[in-house]
């Protein structure tokens, strides 16, 4: 579930949050019918991972 951060109600919210503050792109859930949960890619190196979590992070 997201948790619940100042000016964010949901997935879209959260999604749109991110790519702004942290500059990570995840997907809302609710675009698989899965309300308030995300989907996140892992096809890319260890180091982007890291550096992604980092940030992610930094914006939470």
């Amino acid at each position: 579930a997201i948790a619940r951060l100042n000016n964010i109600e949901n997935d879209l919210d959260f999604a749109e949050h991110l790519i702004i503050n942290a500059g990570v792109a995840i997907v809302p859930g609710s675009a698989f019918g899965c309300p308030d949960h995300i989907r996140i890619s892992i096809a890319t190196s260890m180091e982007n991972l890291e550096n992604a979590i980092k940030r992610i992070g930094l914006a939470l």
